[in-house]
């Protein structure tokens, strides 16, 4: 069975972590101390909704052109601490797929409301098997969320995958740090269907 992501499409839903490993690095904080408790969204964008239908088909059956979206976002601070895989149906159950990761810097720019530059920083990286398979890690403010050190290794291995809106997937995220720290964590939550684009 193949698996499935969107385009950075997230809408709320709960967040279910089941692990969590510590680290014995040289971080002033251990990880297994660390706060962050994201809220999960698992997102299909599906290409294939036809609204002139009667009725509207806006949670069409499952295609390989449908695009995938795995979002851990944190507290509402500005930057926001988040991780979040974009995968198309392409990818292997039960099987880690490695992140090839860019270098670590700024990779979000905002501008404050005195008019001054914010950057965000973090790393990004892709997914084995398609461009558009991507990873993004981005630290928020709250130094107490995540390892603020540079990343040496990501991987996420997809458990179970949903076949219907609102089916639970099952996810496997681990991300080793320059220090030693890892956050690995297996998540939950039900996927949210949006329409991309529709015929009819």
């Amino acid at each position: 069975m193949t698996k499935p992501h969107p385009l950075l499409l997230l809408l709320p839903v709960t967040a279910g972590i089941t692990a969590c490993t510590g680290s014995d690095g040289v971080d002033p904080q251990s990880d297994s101390n660390r706060s962050f408790e994201p809220t999960v969204t698992l997102s299909r964008g599906a290409l294939d909704c036809n609204y002139g239908a009667n009725p509207p088909q806006l949670d069409p059956p499952l295609s390989g052109s449908d695009e995938y979206g795995l979002r851990l976002a944190g507290q509402p601070t500005s930057p926001q601490t988040y991780i979040e895989f974009d995968f198309l149906p392409v990818l292997p159950l039960d099987l880690p797929q490695p992140v090839s990761l860019s270098a670590f810097g700024p990779v979000t720019i905002s501008v404050s409301n005195a008019g001054t530059s914010v950057y965000a920083y973090g790393q990004t990286g892709n997914l084995p098997g398609n461009d558009g398979n991507e990873f993004f890690w981005v630290q928020g403010t709250n130094a107490n969320e995540l390892d603020p050190s540079p990343l040496t290794s990501a991987s996420l291995e997809i458990e179970d995958m949903p076949t219907l809106d609102g089916g639970d997937g099952a996810f496997r995220i681990r991300m080793q740090f320059t220090d030693g720290g890892v956050y690995d964590v297996v998540v939950r939550a039900p996927m949210i269907t949006n329409c991309e684009i529709s015929s009819g």
